[in-house]
């Protein structure tokens, strides 16, 4: 689905500037405007460069970098998007001598500065991460409240608001930080572990404050009517307005975010850029029921109003069901917007940016746009997906993980070896019982009574 890509940045520079404001234009119900944030810098790694994707004039030749300089990055599937920066090397950290991404930031003009960004480590790497900043170049401070303990290889975000001693500051120096040694599967970070960084983000508000206004405070909105659930939300004419559904995260596309809950699956597509949300979240949406391309949707929602859009908590278990091809050919509307595993289906030529077939005998569906992967053209892999649609039915993959290669094994068995025996799939065709028969096999089970040995499985 070609929709623009945003930048999936947790916007969290709370406008905090005092505006004296008579006492009379209160009475008279004035209310406080305040100045909208504004992104100073950011980087969502498409390009597959350390540069910022989006900057001011200050801040254009901004770039990513490690702590040690000869450490070299790639680029792999991002949080919800085509790609993320990666790195090993960040075994042995500590306090004394942590490791880093870093980059430095002009933030001349703008108050309430606020950072965020998104990570995913392998198994192997780090787990936890804080962001630090300095404006002399010698004393780093921890931020309050940003960092993230990664669980597994699930995204998490970091993202705090800057002290006030770097409004303004021409040069601040931001590092987010591993110290320790301790790898996201809970053992010990290993020199080949990955750390994927995407969407940082760093924003703030233009100097000037707020700024009283004449328009009215704008009356309470009535709170969200009561959550359906999503097959109920499907059932509903197109053009519902004010349907709450709440579901969990499976998959991210820019503004389209796919959720799923007991009863089915259905795509949010915002009108504005959800804050931090990640796969895995249970969110709470309330929208108007739309459809595009033959998409199941809810739309119009704004992803950083909370009574539109909101995420209620994070790490769930994701739903996956297992189908085959033909399944899904032939009930698609069943599966729109789910998650599932298709197993042991052909990799067809592989294409990162379009279309890439597998199939399953005579049955073939397309991934679009599949992250960059280990598997090759002709492999048997187990492919999980959300199942999409763009005017025909699609699987869209989240990480390189989910396209995991079936390693083949020989049969342990040459019935060959054996020309005096039956073969098993003889025994199995036989139509008459009380023939003795010799058979060889390998033992794949054994179960009896009490320890007693009645009974293998070959």
């Amino acid at each position: 689905m070609k929709r623009a890509k945003r930048i999936s940045a947790l916007l969290l520079a709370a406008l905090m500037a005092i505006s004296l404001v008579p006492l009379s234009a209160i009475a008279q119900g004035v209310r406080i405007a305040p100045k909208e944030a504004e992104t100073i810098v950011g980087w969502d790694f498409e390009a597959q460069t350390p540069n910022p994707s989006t900057a001011n004039g200050n801040n254009a030749s901004a770039a990513v970098a490690r702590e040690d300089s000869s450490i070299a990055f790639s680029y792999s599937a991002g949080n919800g998007s085509s790609k993320a920066i990666s790195s090993n090397g960040w075994d042995e950290a500590s306090a004394e001598a942590p490791k880093y991404y870093t980059v430095t930031v002009n933030a001349a003009g703008y108050t309430g500065i606020g950072v965020s960004a998104a990570f995913r480590a392998s198994n192997t790497g780090p787990k936890n991460i804080a962001l630090y900043y300095s404006v002399n170049g010698t004393d780093f401070i921890a931020v309050d409240g940003a960092s993230v303990a990664l669980e597994g290889t699930a995204w998490g975000i970091v993202a705090g608001t800057l002290p006030a001693d770097c409004d303004g500051a021409e040069s601040i120096i931001l590092r987010l930080i591993v110290s320790d040694t301790v790898s996201a599967n809970g053992g010990t970070i290993a020199g080949t572990g990955t750390l994927r960084m995407d969407d940082l983000v760093v924003t703030g508000t233009p100097e000037g404050g707020t700024e009283p206004t004449a328009e009215p405070t704008a009356e309470p909105t009535d709170p969200p009517s009561a959550s359906i659930s999503i097959a109920e939300a499907l059932a509903a004419e197109t053009g519902t307005e004010g349907l709450c559904v709440i579901g969990t995260v499976t998959f991210i596309d820019g503004r389209n975010v796919y959720i799923q809950d007991d009863t089915a699956g259905i795509d949010l597509f915002l009108n504005a850029n959800a804050s931090g949300v990640a796969i895995g979240d249970s969110v709470m949406a309330v929208g108007t029921r739309a459809a595009y391309k033959g998409l199941p949707e809810l739309s119009g929602m704004d992803g950083t109003n909370e009574e539109q859009f909101k995420v209620l908590s994070s790490g769930n278990t994701l739903p996956c069901e297992e189908v085959t091809i033909a399944e899904l050919l032939a009930n698609t509307a069943d599966y729109l917007c789910e998650r599932v595993i298709v197993k042991s289906a052909v990799m067809g030529a592989i294409n990162n940016s379009g279309n890439t077939p597998i199939t399953q005998g005579e049955s073939s569906i397309n991934i679009y746009k599949m992250p960059v992967v280990t598997a090759v053209e002709g492999d048997t892999v187990n492919v999980t997906a959300v199942v999409g649609m763009y005017n025909s039915v699609q699987l869209r993959v989240a990480f390189a993980e989910d396209v995991a290669v079936v390693e083949e094994t020989d049969d342990p068995i040459d019935p060959n070896d054996y020309p005096d025996c039956t073969t098993i799939a003889e025994v199995l065709a036989m139509t008459e019982t009380g023939s003795v028969v010799t058979v060889v096999g390998q033992v794949t089970m054994k179960f009896g009574n009490y320890g007693n040995l009645n009974s293998v499985a070959l």
